[in-house]
């Protein structure tokens, strides 16, 4: 059966519900955070982001097949090669089953390294833990639907799942914490709720897509020596990403205690907020990506790539300087002055937020393209400048120096590095001009956060300095941008997809 939406329809309708994600992200997540600090405090706080983050650690043995699964499903899907996708589905649920078998097997070994010095004590940290193992692991029976959906563009039908559950859900943990004051009840609650929303997507999903068949049984051959070929090249990307993005709330914890730990992880969601906001665009187009690898060609997909980097820039450009002057206002306002950090962080934490972003479209292209293959020793090269930057800016400045540690290392090692091999290796041309385009991008930003910064300090009220951060970005950008070949891309792509739906909603005339 042939899919008759075109992906650049599957973006557009991605593109929304990205949108409308943003919007119950910031008012509910913000809602659920603020209500489990004032509850259960930030120790509980801290304690819960670092099992979260041993949680991911533990996913490395997912051993990148999801990675590898959505690679090796873009070819197939863009020929309409359903009997391939059912073979390579049922390949990718064999390597899931041996997965939840082993996350839980190491779960139980990492147990009795768990921190103890946390409210409730080692029953609690022992009983949450488990129950973290468990959903993490039965959350591997539903992978299959969830990286076809992704690989076929339909993000967005994995969005309409999560609000209609995760609305209700902060409502209910509301309740529960508010009556019961129980972090136990609140994590088993959690954990139920997710594993009924992973079998209702998956049964959706089946019914969606009964044109595959999902009882497909895999069998040792091509197909299946392909994606553990796939896995071993996204093996070393897979485990020093894993490792980047865990690794510094274990040195929170070692170096400031759990309790700072809880201080650092609102600002991470603070951050975690500004992605969204900013990867709206990429996060709806990342599949359709996938497909460019397979049947566009290369002038074109670097004429995409450039257009969706400076496209992200805009949105980047604007958090970064929100983050930069505003970081403890925002804070403050929403938990209290007891949980901000000095200035320096937030000026740190814009930083690496910044570094981050910029990087996002090129690793977007990448690993649609299959490149992370080319990148064997960089990962390693990258955590090695992580850890030792990280560790001794740690000790030296603080929580500020953890993101500052972050920032240089990815600004050193991957900012350069990671576009080299996409234009070598995927679009066949010079890299310099991409080069030349950075080089603009840190010189607008550069400009928008220290003018932004020095208008603000004589602005005492918090909705105009808001204003100030958001007006100043786009000023800049627009005298940077403004009738650049990206721009115009950006521009007569977004009024093709608007007239296009103004179009699909006028009434049929008889």
């Amino acid at each position: 059966m042939k899919n008759t939406v075109s992906r650049t329809d599957s973006a557009w309708t991605n593109l929304r519900w990205s949108a409308a994600g943003i919007l119950f992200s910031l008012i509910f997540g913000s809602f659920s955070r603020k209500m489990f600090v004032a509850v259960l405090g930030r120790e509980y706080v801290g304690f819960s982001s670092l099992i979260g983050n041993i949680c991911a650690l533990l996913s490395l043995l997912d051993f990148g097949a999801s990675g590898a699964a959505i690679y090796s499903l873009y070819e197939p899907l863009a020929k309409n090669d359903m009997q391939t996708v059912s073979r390579l589905l049922a390949c990718y649920r064999r390597v899931c089953t041996f997965s939840a078998f082993a996350t839980a097997v190491a779960g139980i070994a990492v147990m009795p390294y768990l921190p103890k010095d946390v409210p409730g004590g080692k029953n609690t940290v022992c009983t949450v833990f488990i129950i973290y193992i468990i959903s993490n692991s039965l959350s591997f029976m539903f992978s299959a639907e969830r990286v076809l959906i992704f690989a076929d563009s339909k993000n967005y039908l994995a969005a309409m799942f999560s609000y209609a559950c995760g609305i209700p859900a902060v409502f209910a943990e509301y309740l529960l914490l508010t009556a019961t004051k129980s972090y136990v009840a609140y994590v088993i609650f959690h954990a139920a709720v997710s594993f009924a929303e992973d079998m209702a997507f998956a049964v959706y999903v089946r019914k969606k897509y009964s044109f595959i068949n999902f009882s497909e049984k895999a069998q040792k051959g091509g197909i299946f020596q392909k994606l553990l070929k796939e896995m071993l090249y996204s093996q070393p990307t897979n485990i020093a990403s894993t490792l980047l993005r865990t690794f510094d709330n274990f040195l929170v914890v070692s170096l400031f205690g759990v309790g700072a730990n809880g201080v650092y992880s609102n600002y991470n969601m603070l951050l975690s907020y500004a992605s969204m906001l900013s990867s709206t665009l990429a996060g709806a187009i990342s599949a359709c990506v996938g497909n460019l690898g397979v049947c566009a060609e290369k002038k074109h997909s670097e004429k995409v790539f450039r257009a969706l980097s400076v496209g992200l820039f805009f949105a980047v450009n604007i958090c970064t300087t929100v983050l930069f002057v505003m970081s403890d206002d925002i804070i403050t306002l929403w938990l209290g002055a007891a949980l901000s950090l000095p200035d320096k962080v937030s000026f740190s934490a814009a930083f690496f937020f910044f570094v981050s972003g910029l990087r996002k479209s090129t690793l977007i292209f990448r690993d649609a393209f299959g490149l992370y293959k080319k990148e064997r020793i960089k990962p390693f090269i990258e955590l090695a400048g992580f850890l030792l930057l990280t560790a001794i800016f740690g000790k030296r400045f603080g929580i500020a120096g953890v993101y500052l540690g972050q920032a240089l290392s990815s600004f050193a090692v991957c900012l350069w590095y990671e576009p080299r091999v996409l234009y070598k290796y995927g679009f066949h041309s010079s890299v310099l001009r991409h080069y030349t385009l950075m080089i603009k991008f840190c010189t607008v930003c550069a400009a928008s956060c220290f003018s932004s910064f020095l208008l603000c300090r004589a602005i005492p009220r918090f909705s105009l300095r808001c204003a100030v951060c958001c007006a100043v970005p786009c000023i800049f950008f627009a005298a940077a941008f403004w009738g650049s070949d990206e721009l115009c891309e950006i521009i007569s792509v977004g009024k093709k997809i608007f007239f296009k739906q103004k179009a699909s909603k006028k009434p049929i005339s008889r």
